[in-house]
C-alpha cells in the first residue's frame, strides 16, 4: 500500500496537467512549455517508479 503512495500522486498530477482547463489556462498565462516540461519530468518519474516497484517484486520473489 505505502508502494502505491507516490505512484498515486505522479498520477494525479499528470492527470490534471492533461486537463483542457490547465493546459488553457497555462496558455493563457505564457506558461505552456513549463507545464509541458513537468508533464515530461513526471511522466519520466512515473517510470521510474513503475521500474522499481517491479525490481522490488522480483526482488522478494527472489527471497521467497
Amino acid at each position: 500500500m505505502a508502494e502505491q503512495f507516490p505512484f498515486s500522486i505522479v498520477e494525479n498530477v499528470l492527470s490534471s496537467l492533461r486537463s483542457s482547463v490547465v493546459r488553457k489556462l497555462g496558455s493563457m498565462y505564457s506558461v505552456r512549455n513549463e507545464l509541458e516540461k513537468l508533464e515530461e519530468t513526471l511522466s519520466t518519474l512515473n517510470a521510474v517508479l513503475l521500474d522499481a516497484e517491479d525490481q522490488l517484486e522480483k526482488s522478494y520473489a527472489v527471497k521467497d
